[in-house]
C-alpha cells in the first residue's frame, strides 16, 4: 500500500486493479481545513490520465486526522472543520466532527 507521504512524481503504484503512475502531486494545506492531496496520474497500461482528490475512502490516502483533532481538544482549540475530499465533503467532515466531539465524552 501506499501512503501520501510516498507520492512523488514517476512513482508507480496499483489501485482498483490498474497500474498508475504519479505525474504529478501537491500536498495541499488551505488556509483553512484539512490538508489532503491533488494527484494527476497515468495508467501505465492504457496511457489514460486522471485528476484525483483523495478522500477518506481511499486507503492510499494518509496521514490520519485524529492525532491533529486530538492535539486541539487537548489545547482548547475549536477547530472548524472544512473538507475537500471529492464527492463526500459533508461525510468526511462530519466523521471529523463526530470524533472531536466523542473525545470530551
Amino acid at each position: 500500500m501506499i501512503s501520501a507521504g510516498d507520492f512523488r512524481n514517476g512513482v508507480t503504484f496499483e489501485e482498483n486493479g490498474n497500474v498508475l503512475q504519479v505525474v504529478e502531486f501537491q500536498h495541499v494545506k488551505p488556509g483553512k481545513g484539512a490538508a489532503f492531496v491533488r494527484t494527476k496520474t497515468k495508467n501505465v497500461i492504457t496511457t489514460g490520465g486522471e485528476k484525483q482528490h483523495l478522500t477518506f475512502a481511499d486507503t492510499v490516502y494518509g496521514p490520519d486526522f485524529e492525532p491533529l483533532l486530538e492535539l486541539c481538544y487537548e489545547r482548547g482549540l475549536s477547530p472548524v472543520i472544512i473538507c475537500e475530499s471529492a464527492g463526500t465533503q459533508a461525510e468526511d467532515a462530519a466523521t471529523m466532527k463526530r470524533y472531536y466531539q466523542s473525545l470530551g465524552k
